[in-house]
């Protein structure tokens, strides 16, 4: 064994078992100034035993060695690239050995000569070498992050054969990948055909739970990616049957010439387990949301049906028995009747409340700018209050009835507590990002800032001489409604100068109107 050491060099192993080819091969290495850290062997098995205590760049072989092949070496260590020499017009051994695995051949010839292709055949080798790693290292990531993905990965042929699957299917199915690999698509995941559950779906495109074969078959055919399909298929999964749910994106790939479909399996099973579940509570909030709505109006009815035979019986008595009551006796009369009739408006109240967002709206476009005079019109504000539109109102998407409530509890409540003998009420709109922000507005006696979270609460008034009047349900209402679309509801005050209620509503479906209304509605 000769060995020549460089520590710049490639490390090259010399089997030769022809003492001149050797001496050749040395000179010729020296003569060029080759910078090669080799070692010579002259036999197949010295070969072998050098090779099981070093590593080396390449190796250069004779072919017919006297104890074997090249072919011999290349059985032993198929990571190093070998390069075989041979006999001149030795084509089929050369070819012969390029099949087995050899990198590439010199042809031997009389002078010597072939000695002179041996670096850039070497180069070339080493080359190739280093080009194959870094191609087989990044195969390696890439089949690394494949297997990593937790979304279920698979690649299927034209005849919707898995050709490669990851991890992650892998184990959703509960079966090893040689059960998976070389499969029929909906075999090799276990799919059952739902028309007999005792059998497979396989690839039977009768199988109407597993849209595997059919997206296959489309992709493949219009070359067209498809994103986020649902499926639900039913898998026998260790004997059991399981209804999983899917989401499928599927893109065609080629691959050598031959076309595929590389397909991701987003498992939503959870998901959609979740959302039938909350489309279960949602219908039972729903139900008991009726009863409880339908239970307010039993009980509206029946408490308010002893209350009108109260007020008719004691408007009778007033009338009737007015000499004998005299003035005291008919105060007391009338002040009853006036409490029966609060206590009415009560339970309407009450009723109302209980019902906002219980029962079923029809949404439609509401254009604000017609509603508000019917609001005003129905509500017969005395001489002496002027109610102003200052701007063009928008036209709004929601429950016309609802809308008109806001408003007439709004409208009411500052005609109900004017203190000045000439009230103003003023109605304005103002569009901001997303919303349009609505006000009410009035001249009236105003609310201390202690009360302003007050007047939203149920039954809550503020102090005043027409507290008597009021039921304390009004703007619970309306803030309720408000809140039922989304929006939000406050108030802001000078105690003596005048409350400004605003609230908002969503914009995305509303449009201003195009006509200016700038004119008292009511005088």
């Amino acid at each position: 064994m000769v060995e020549i050491m460089d520590e710049r060099a490639y490390k090259l192993l010399f089997v030769e078992d022809n003492k001149l080819d050797q001496r050749a091969f040395i000179r010729f290495v020296e003569k060029e100034r080759l910078a090669y850290n080799y070692t010579i062997a002259g036999s197949v098995c010295e070969a072998l035993e050098i090779l099981k205590v070093e590593q080396f760049d390449l190796i250069v072989s004779d072919y017919s060695l006297g104890d074997g092949t090249a072919c011999d070496i290349m059985d032993f260590v198929e990571e190093v690239p070998i390069i075989v020499v041979t006999a001149a017009h030795a084509e089929e051994v050369a070819v012969s050995s390029w099949k087995a695995g050899a990198y590439d051949y010199i042809a031997k010839d009389f002078d010597l000569n072939h000695l002179k292709a041996i670096p850039r055949t070497i180069d070339n080798a080493v080359r190739r070498k280093k080009l194959e790693d870094a191609v087989s290292s990044k195969q390696r990531n890439l089949e690394a992050i494949f297997d990593a993905v937790p979304v279920g990965m698979l690649l299927a042929d034209e005849n919707a054969i898995i050709t490669r699957v990851n991890d992650a299917i892998r184990r959703k199915v509960h079966r090893d990948y040689p059960q998976i690999i070389n499969r029929q698509i909906g075999a090799a995941l276990g799919c059952v055909n739902i028309t007999n559950e005792d059998e497979d779906c396989g690839h039977s495109p009768a199988c109407e739970n597993c849209l595997f074969p059919r997206i296959i078959e489309g992709v493949l055919e219009t070359e067209q990616s498809v994103r986020n399909v649902d499926t639900h298929p039913i898998l026998r999964i260790s004997g059991q049957l399981v209804e999983l749910w899917f989401h499928i994106s599927a893109e065609p790939v080629s691959i050598d010439g031959r076309k595929y479909v590389a397909i991701a399996l987003d498992d939503i099973t959870e998901l959609k387990k979740a959302e039938a579940r909350q489309a279960q509570l949602l219908k039972d909030v729903e139900n008991t949301n009726k009863e409880l709505c339908d239970f307010a109006s039993i009980v509206s009815h029946d408490l308010k049906a002893p209350l009108r035979g109260i007020r008719t019986l004691a408007g009778w008595i007033a009338d009737d028995y007015a000499d004998k009551l005299g003035k005291e006796g008919t105060d007391q009369m009338r002040a009853l009747m006036s409490r029966v009739d609060r206590m009415y408006e009560l339970i309407e109240g009450v009723l109302e409340y209980s019902c906002v967002g219980h029962t079923r709206e029809e949404r439609v476009d509401v254009n604000i700018n017609e509603l508000v005079p019917e609001v005003v019109d129905l509500l017969a504000p005395p001489e002496g209050i002027a109610i102003t539109v200052e701007n063009a109102l928008p036209t709004i998407e929601c429950d016309r009835t609802r809308l008109a409530q806001v408003f007439q509890n709004l409208l009411s409540n500052a005609i109900k507590y004017m203190d000045k003998p000439q009230g103003q009420v003023r109605i304005g709109s103002v569009e901001n990002a997303g919303f349009w922000e609505f006000s009410v507005a009035d001249n009236g006696p105003g609310i201390k800032e202690k009360h302003f979270e007050k007047v939203f609460q149920m039954f809550q008034t503020v102090s005043s001489d027409r507290d008597g009047e009021s039921t304390g349900v009004g703007l619970t209402v309306v803030k309720k409604i408000v809140e039922l679309y989304g929006g939000k509801v406050w108030v802001e005050s000078e105690f003596g100068e005048g409350t400004t209620f605003f609230f908002t509503l969503g914009r995305e479906k509303a449009e201003a109107g195009h006509k200016e209304l700038e004119h008292d509605l009511v005088h």
